[in-house]
């Protein structure tokens, strides 16, 4: 730990002969700080190196640098969600306590532990703590604020109007704006959209034969993020401040955030992106691209972009001389998932991103392949036989370690059931089966159930949906829908559905059609089963010692038997 190791190096010191005074206690301090942004130190190490100082023989009266210090490695531990505004005022009541006098720095540090809380209110007192310190407000202080103001927009406790209430007070205290304060301002307002929709795509509709598409398209002009945004840009030149990538990067993720909830357009990514390259002659960077890719993979989901869009991107990039990164990939993957339901990608497309990322000498990860396997299931929705691909990529998954998640296991089992095959089935349920119960959700039963009910195992499913409970797991209509289509008789989907009003699950439009089918004697009719692809394995993951012992029913052991 961080803590230990400054405590060493502080006895070392004194053990050696030399002279360890508040400088080396300060140095022990930040690397303490510095330690944490990994993961490797922590506010209690902070505290054990402040702890060792004051023991030393040689009485050392910490400074504000470090309890400034200590304030930055709270910082950095809020960050990863190890810190609290708490543990900055504990380091405040400390340095009280010690005699030392907060600086500016101390300020501003304690304004960015706000900030990663994403508590603005306690920013702002802390500003006004500053000010009564006799202690002049600095622009690095309003940056601070400006950027807990966005942290604290996306749970909507801080808005534009409070952005504008920063940028006011940094104007009348005299201070100038740069570009990061302004860059803090447009996150405000993509935060704003985050919060306004509850990070959620807006509700759709069906739309005949070309699918989802959004409820109620904004009535003409821009859409609001976007537009303000720009009006940020453009309160930014007023102000001096030359927009650099920064700056334009930060409008691209407003773009983004727009188009997941169904307000952008491709032409605003090509508004941005001429602005950058063209009227400003800037050189886009690692970020612009990857947040471009991202843009374009969140309008593919309303129709807005296809995979051409994406590979355009990569080409640009490539030319450009700048070498992608594994998240660029994964939304350039994430693309062609999602315009495969209209034909817009096949497997090929998914299997030729990843040859993209060996030439580029980029590993996939968990989200690659995840995004892979969702571009396979809906290839498999459209016809094409992708079991054997499935395999191929949970296959290459293992040879690199990485473990299938719930997301994982849920697009397979899917591809499984649309396949048909007792062999294909049979992998499904050794896929769920290997699954920490504990990483089992709604949609991994739902698909689980309905391979059950591909495979026509009425009695299993009923058993798997009351075995969901057992994991915590509460049923929703997804998963009663799934079960209802396992059964053979009228008296078990008329008893399923009223064991849904019974536990307060609302019924949706493929319930009530199944429950209406059954009221007039009708059964789900079961679909014969396919041929066993001889290339498929019989297994996927084979069981360590011990993990068929269960006294709950085990889909692996379904399809061992017609019985």
């Amino acid at each position: 730990a961080a803590g230990v190791a400054g405590v060493e190096v502080l006895h070392w010191a004194q053990d050696a002969g030399l002279a360890a005074d508040e400088v080396m206690v300060a140095l022990a301090m930040d690397t303490c700080a510095k330690a944490t942004v990994w993961g490797r130190g922590s506010v209690e190490d902070a505290f054990t190196v402040l702890d060792a100082a004051r023991k030393l023989k040689r009485k050392i009266k910490p400074n504000e640098f470090t309890y400034s210090a200590m304030l930055a490695t709270c910082a950095k531990a809020a960050q990863r969600g190890k810190a609290k505004v708490s543990d900055g005022e504990r380091v405040l009541k400390a340095m009280e306590a010690g005699g030392a006098v907060p600086n500016d720095i101390t300020y501003t540090t304690m304004v960015s532990l706000c900030a990663a809380c994403g508590d603005f209110e306690e920013g702002k007192r802390t500003v006004l703590r500053m000010r009564a310190a006799n202690v002049a407000p600095t622009q690095a202080v309003y940056n601070a604020l400006m950027d807990a103001c966005a942290k604290a927009t996306r749970a909507g406790r801080a808005s534009l109007k409070d952005a504008d209430a920063v940028l006011a007070e940094m104007k009348g205290e005299g201070i100038t704006r740069g570009e990061q304060v302004y860059v803090s301002m447009i996150e405000v307002v993509q935060r704003s959209i985050a919060h306004r929709s509850n990070g959620k795509p807006t509700p759709w509709r069906r739309n005949g034969s070309r699918g989802n598409v959004p409820a109620e398209p904004k009535p003409g002009g821009e859409p609001a993020g976007i537009s303000a945004a720009w009006e940020v840009l453009a309160r930014a030149e007023a102000d001096g401040v030359t927009p650099k990538v920064a700056s334009y990067n930060a409008v691209l993720a407003v773009v983004a955030k727009a188009a997941a909830v169904g307000e952008a357009e491709l032409s605003d990514i090509t508004r941005v992106w001429t602005e950058l390259t063209v009227a400003r002659g800037l050189e886009p960077d690692v970020v612009s691209f990857s947040t471009r890719m991202e843009a374009v993979a969140k309008l593919a989901s309303f129709e807005r972009a296809t995979l051409r869009d994406g590979m355009q991107v990569l080409q640009e990039m490539k030319a450009s001389g700048i070498l992608p990164i594994a998240a660029l990939f994964n939304a350039l993957m994430d693309v062609a998932a999602k315009v495969a339901p209209r034909g817009g990608a096949r497997a090929d497309d998914g299997f030729g991103v990843l040859q993209f990322m060996k030439a580029f000498d980029v590993l996939p990860d968990l989200i690659t392949f995840n995004c892979l396997l969702d571009l396979l299931a809906k290839a498999a929705r459209r016809g094409a036989n992708s079991m054997g691909d499935a395999q191929r990529v949970v296959d290459q998954m293992l040879a690199q370690n990485i473990m299938p998640d719930a997301y994982t296991v849920t697009h397979f089992i899917t591809i499984a059931k649309l396949d048909g095959s007792k062999r294909a089935l049979q992998l499904a349920a050794d896929m769920f089966e290997k699954l920490d119960p504990r990483l089992r959700n709604q949609r991994t039963y739902a698909a689980m159930l309905g391979a059950l009910a591909r495979g026509g195992k009425e009695k299993e499913a009923l058993k798997l949906l009351k075995a969901a409970k057992g994991d915590g797991v509460v049923a929703n209509s997804f998963m009663y829908n799934a079960a209802m289509s396992a059964c053979s008789t009228t008296r078990q989907i008329v008893r399923l559905y009223e064991e849904m009003q019974f536990t307060g699950v609302t019924p949706d439009p493929v319930t009530m059609s199944i429950h209406t089918k059954a009221e007039a004697g009708v059964t789900p009719k079961f679909l014969p089963s396919k041929p066993d692809d001889p290339a498929l394995r019989p297994t996927l993951l084979p069981p360590e010692d011990g993990d068929l012992a269960s006294d709950r029913p085990l889909p692996s052991q379904i399809w061992q038997s017609d019985a």
